[in-house]
């Protein structure tokens, strides 16, 4: 056998150095070690690596979040006096915005604290309607309640105007407690409801506090709603195309800037299609039905918050970009998280944003069978 044929194995982590001189009919064959180039490896990392690594922590994170629920709903259904009386309750009685609205007289919530009598607070009591009491209507006589105790705005028509709210923090009581952070982030606030323009509880009237506390304690600010009806003083300002249910949807936004003074002031963005402006209810029809489509409704709501910050130029100050904190309200706007986690962000896109998910009444919650969900919203099996 001719004397410079070699047979070599590989092996990792090893360099095969193969040498011979001219005219010899010889080799030599060497092995040379290598170290990993773990830093150039490290450097070079595709971003789709970052990006599976990055969905693998947050689903470590979830599971440990989902393993600990029943626990934690179990210590706080024990723990909490409020959760006590509301599971001694019958069903349906246990609506817990209203709870503490609808005790009866000598009902209580655990150990209460009383409120000091020279409290000047204001309670909420329920009455009879002069109609039912008229007709000979009589019912259980309820105590009323300081407002430090009410869970939900459901029972407020309407809150202060920015004015008025102004010259109320000029009181000492009314003077604010801590200091806002990070005033360079942009605030979004996506909600099915904003008052004054769109209002069935109390969601309407907690969006529109946000939209001027935010605004207030110097955050750039927009609140994103559906456009249900013609409202005044809006100005059109652009629109995009988005994906639902392998079909392309043209959304429009339309702009209203509120003011508060010292420069400060919010964006109020309304966003119209024409399945999301309808003669009857925001979400049931005159007849007291909801609507079939409301699914498609609050998709294309919870896309078009996604893409506002990106795309829209707002008063000549552009565009919000891709380092915002969202405040998605309730299921209408459910998706604005999950849109984030697994469509932008495996598009290298909200890497720094932030979502905080807020459930107002978790009575409602968009359940809606036999969908497709991932054709639907176009996001993998994952």
């Amino acid at each position: 056998e001719f004397p410079g044929n070699h047979s070599v194995t590989p092996e990792s982590s090893k360099v095969l150095q193969a040498s011979s001189i001219w005219d010899e009919a010889a080799v030599t064959v060497t092995v040379i070690e290598v170290k990993p180039p773990t830093m150039f490896r490290s450097m070079t990392s595709s971003k789709e690596d970052k990006a599976r690594a990055r969905r693998e922590h947050e689903d470590m994170l979830l599971k440990m979040a989902e393993s600990g629920v029943k626990q934690a709903a179990a210590e706080v259904t024990v723990a909490c006096p409020l959760a006590v009386a509301l599971d001694s309750r019958m069903t349906e009685r246990r609506n817990f915005s209203q709870s503490l609205m609808l005790l009866e007289e000598g009902e209580q919530t655990g150990d209460q604290v009383p409120a000091p009598e020279a409290s000047a607070d204001v309670a909420v009591v329920q009455a009879i309607p002069e109609n039912e009491e008229a007709a000979g209507f009589s019912m259980k006589p309820l105590r009323g309640v300081s407002l430090h105790n009410i869970m939900s705005f459901s029972a407020l028509s309407t809150m202060a105007a920015a004015d008025e709210k102004d010259e109320h923090r000029k009181g000492k009581k009314a003077q604010s407690h801590y200091e806002a952070f990070n005033i360079d982030v942009p605030v979004v606030v996506v909600s099915s409801e904003v008052a004054p323009w769109s209002k069935t509880g109390g969601l309407g009237l907690v969006a529109a506090s946000y939209s001027y506390e935010f605004a207030r304690n110097g955050h750039r600010t927009m609140v994103i709603s559906p456009k249900y009806k013609h409202y005044e003083q809006l100005e059109y300002v652009g629109e995009t195309r988005v994906r639902v249910q392998d079909r392309e949807e043209n959304v429009r936004y339309w702009h209203r800037r509120m003011d508060y003074g010292e420069g400060k002031g919010t964006d109020f963005i309304f966003v119209e299609h024409p399945c999301i402006g309808r003669d009857g209810g925001l979400y049931n029809g005159n007849d007291g039905r909801e609507y079939e489509d409301n699914l498609l409704r609050f998709t294309l709501l919870s896309l078009a918050a996604m893409e506002a910050p990106l795309i829209l130029n707002l008063n000549g100050q552009g565009t919000y970009g891709d380092k915002v904190l969202f405040l998605a309200n309730d299921w209408q706007a459910g998706l604005v998280p999950l849109y984030l986690c697994y469509k932008y962000r495996n598009n290298d896109c909200y890497t720094e944003a932030r979502c905080i998910y807020v459930i107002h009444n978790l009575g409602y919650q968009g359940q809606y069978h036999k969908v497709d969900a991932c054709r639907f919203f176009g996001v993998d099996e994952k």
